[in-house]
Parts: structure tokens; C-alpha cells; sequence
């Protein structure tokens, strides 16, 4: 367990450095034995068994199972042909929706919202890297939105982070705030680019999403 204490970002406004900064706390924080085994290998224990490296269990032999896996020990225990089991390696990607329109740019004397959403996406994206995982999602703003598909690298999780930083750095006192549509379309963004078992995050106060929201809005330009 770490003994450094974790310090919030503060302020108004964040910058790219700060959230790029918080990679190396989050790698102190949570080191992990990590193992990959390939490209498309991950450090999380998926809930598919089959040829992997992890053991999961013993049963009694089916047709079809590979006889490469016979447990001979059992096997002469029991009487009855077994088979081990292994648990194999999948990886897991995380999307995060991070929210940096006008209604998150409020706060206590301590930081605003806008600011907290984008720390606990930047945290939650480099621990996801940490382990091995892919990460992508949605920045949506007051007049647009970034849309970044999921990789495994920190130059492109820098660019995402680039975008929460941007978006943030654009909002201002008296800015108008956005339709609820606006914040709906973004979800809808995201849930396009999501695919199935993928874990999800979404950072917000959906102070402007209504149950009301239409699937889309106008005016929304697209910066990816």
C-alpha cells in the first residue's frame, strides 16, 4: 500500500503537463506484476477458459478437449479420464467520457468541478494503461467534441489528454451553456464507439442531460 498522499489538482484551470504528470503517481501508486504474453494479451483474468497460461480448474474429460491437458495424477486417482483447465488472458479496454462543458465550470474555493472531472479521467487512463489496457472515449465541450478510438499507447492517451486539457482551458465565466442534446449526442458517440465487455466511465454532473434528450443534436463539429 502507498504511504505518499495523493494531492488533488487545484484551481480554475488545468494544463496537459499536470495531467501528463499524473502518470508517474499512478504508476507508484499501483505497480503490477504485469505479464504480456502478445500484442493482444492483457493482465486481467478474463471470465473465457480455455488455452491459456493460468490455471482454473479440473473436470472430467469431454470429447474434444485436447489431450495435451490430461491431468494423469487425477486421472489415476479417480479412475476417470480429466482434463486440466486454464483460464486465458484477455485484455480490457476502458472508454471514459470526461465532461468539460459550462455547467462543470463551477466549484469550491478549492478547484471547480471541470477541473476534478478531467484529474479523475487523466487517473483512471493511466491506470488502465498501467495494466495493460486499452483506452479511448469522448471529450465533449460546449460547442464540440473528441471522439478518440482505443489503443494501448501513451501518445495517443497524450492526445486525449490534450483534448480534456483544450476543452477545458476554453471555458469562461458567462459562457453559454449547451442544450441537453448536446450532452446526449456525445453519449451516443460513445456508445457507438463502445463495443461489448468494455468497461465505461462517464465524468459529469449531467446537470444539462434530460431524460428528454433527443438521440442527436445540431451544431456539433467533431474534432476526430
Amino acid at each position: 500500500m502507498s504511504t505518499r498522499e495523493e494531492r488533488p489538482l487545484a484551481g480554475a484551470r488545468i494544463d496537459l503537463a499536470q495531467l501528463l504528470a499524473l502518470r508517474f503517481e499512478t504508476l507508484a501508486e499501483s505497480r503490477l506484476p504485469g505479464r504480456v504474453t502478445s500484442m493482444q494479451g492483457g493482465a486481467r483474468l478474463s471470465r473465457y477458459r480455455g488455452r491459456g497460461l493460468d490455471f482454473a480448474e479440473v473436470r472430467a474429460y469431454a470429447p474434444g478437449d485436447d489431450v495435451r491437458t490430461i491431468d494423469w495424477k487425477v486421472t489415476a486417482r479417480k479412475g476417470r479420464v480429466h482434463t486440466k483447465v486454464f483460464r486465458e488472458e484477455r485484455e480490457r479496454v476502458c472508454m471514459i467520457f470526461v465532461d468539460q462543458t459550462q455547467s462543470m465550470f463551477f466549484g469550491s474555493r478549492l478547484r471547480l468541478k471541470s477541473v476534478a472531472a478531467a484529474e479523475v479521467a487523466a487517473r483512471l487512463a493511466w491506470r488502465a494503461l498501467a495494466e495493460q489496457d486499452r483506452v479511448g472515449g469522448v471529450v465533449v465541450g460546449n460547442d464540440s467534441l473528441a471522439v478518440h478510438p482505443p489503443y494501448r499507447v501513451a501518445k495517443t492517451l497524450a492526445r486525449y489528454l490534450g483534448d480534456v486539457s483544450r476543452y477545458n482551458q476554453r471555458l469562461a465565466r458567462g459562457a453559454q451553456h449547451p442544450g441537453s442534446a448536446h450532452i446526449a449526442a456525445a453519449i451516443d458517440r460513445l456508445c457507438r464507439l463502445a463495443r461489448r465487455d468494455q468497461r465505461i466511465y462517464l465524468i459529469s454532473d449531467f446537470q444539462t442531460l434530460s431524460s428528454s434528450a433527443p438521440d442527436s443534436g445540431p451544431g456539433w463539429t467533431t474534432d476526430h
